[in-house]
């Protein structure tokens, strides 16, 4: 009798278990990521040397369980590398270094595969986003450009698509994933982070 009953309130607390893991799946999460940014294309190639970001995001899983939305901002930054400076003759009068810093904001649809009983948890995502760009010049054999000359932010939008990986490290979940970036009407980015969302 007492083995039924047992039997019985385990049975009963199956689904509770199930619905307190669906409700933890759908609630919102944060977490952190940090990594490496490479341009892509030919013109991307020409003009950027590799560069880093860091970022911060927050995701939430749809009642549909393998769908969900993310929303991430990050700063990033890279460099024009040394540029020669000529005048309108086409004589050169020294060097120029140009970073560049990228503040993004970016809202994507993230898409892993259903039904997949698994810790290790491949996904998708794909989305649009906000960039704004900043030249600064950190080196000038030109007196008339100082180091330390920062221009204006521009503001350009783009889209992307990414694939990634993720898998539970005690209560949060670790992930790896990379992006193919089209920003403005002809840069190329691929990003690749790590990070951490907790859960």
């Amino acid at each position: 009798m007492r083995f039924n009953r047992f039997a019985a309130a385990a049975l009963l607390a199956v689904p509770a278990l199930a619905a307190a893991q669906d409700a933890a799946e759908h609630t919102l999460s944060v977490g952190v990521l940090a990594g490496g940014t490479f341009p892509t294309g030919r013109l991307s190639r020409q003009l950027y040397d590799p560069g880093y970001q860091i970022g911060a995001l927050a995701q939430a899983w749809t009642p549909l369980r393998w769908l969900g939305v993310r929303v991430d901002g990050s700063y990033r930054r890279t460099s024009l590398g040394r540029q020669q400076i000529v005048d309108q003759q086409g004589i050169p009068h020294g060097t120029v270094s140009v970073d560049v810093s990228f503040r993004t904001l970016a809202a994507s649809v993230v898409a892993r595969a259903p039904g997949l009983r698994s810790p290790l948890q491949p996904y998708a995502l794909a989305g649009y986003g906000t960039y704004g760009l900043r030249g600064e010049v950190t080196h000038s054999d030109d007196p008339t450009l100082a180091p330390n000359g920062r221009g204006d932010f521009r503001y350009v939008h783009g889209a992307h698509v990414g694939l990634g990986v993720d898998a539970p490290v005690g209560r949060a979940r670790a992930f790896v994933e990379t992006r193919y970036e089209h920003v403005g009407p002809s840069l190329r980015f691929m990003p690749v982070d790590v990070g951490v969302r907790l859960r």
